[in-house]
């Protein structure tokens, strides 16, 4: 089973400048916009490549970089991710050991 390693985290839309929403606000500080580079993902078709993405998400979210509630979101998302791969894991595995079974079986027949 594979999966699509090549997925980005979501960027933050540019902040409006805060001339754009009110004209009396014209001449106060005005807001850089965000960055819209997007930043390098571990690939996401292992458990270690998952497990890397979160505590770099962990990293990102100490520092700053990345909002509270997003790094929430995202790490929900990385989570259910891990699940996926381990119960595709779990099932490989069972087919494995059903077909050795059912092998075994025929053979003391």
């Amino acid at each position: 089973m594979t999966y699509d390693a090549r997925v980005t985290r979501p960027q933050k839309p540019m902040q409006p400048v805060p001339s754009q929403l009110c004209p009396a606000m014209a001449s106060q500080h005005i807001t850089k916009p965000a960055s819209t580079k997007a930043k390098y993902v571990h690939r996401l078709d292992t458990p270690q490549g998952v497990r890397k993405e979160l505590a770099a998400l962990y990293a990102e979210a100490r520092r700053g970089t990345v909002d509270s509630t997003d790094a929430y979101r995202l790490s929900l998302m990385l989570g259910q991710l891990a699940k996926v791969m381990e119960v595709a894991d779990l099932a490989d595995r069972l087919d494995a050991l059903e077909t050795a079974s059912a092998s075994h079986l025929r053979r003391l027949a």
